[in-house]
């Protein structure tokens, strides 16, 4: 019997969504944040914006949270950062998708880009 483990990558963005299984494009790019995004919607080009959206991440006591100045003007971040999912949460979310060596219409995915943006259960 054959084993093999996968101990590290050396990767970008797209190929931690494509390792993942989680769309790393519009809304939902994040993958810690995931349906907890704060991302928007510039005014002008109605492109997704992730900018700002990661100070929740830093101690609560953080200078940068009350800085009102220099990044989203006149906001002040008090929220906390969302819940870490455990290995069991996540399987449970991915559980009922395809896996990435069969082939299936991302329109087949319930909820897909609404509500989540997995597109397949990864193989790892």
């Amino acid at each position: 019997m054959l084993k093999a483990t996968l101990m590290w990558t050396i990767n970008d963005f797209p190929t931690y969504g494509m390792l993942s299984g989680w769309m790393t494009s519009g809304r939902f790019a994040c993958l810690i944040c995931m349906e907890r995004t704060k991302a928007f919607s510039l005014s002008h080009s109605h492109k997704i914006s992730n900018f700002d959206c990661h100070h929740q991440f830093l101690s609560p006591d953080h200078p940068f949270r009350r800085n009102k100045k220099a990044f989203k003007k006149k906001v002040v971040e008090t929220n906390p950062p969302p819940p870490r999912l455990s290995s069991l949460d996540i399987w449970n979310r991915v559980a009922q998708l395809p896996i990435c060596t069969e082939l299936q219409e991302q329109g087949n995915i319930s909820r897909y880009g609404i509500n989540h943006n997995w597109k397949k259960k990864s193989i790892f």
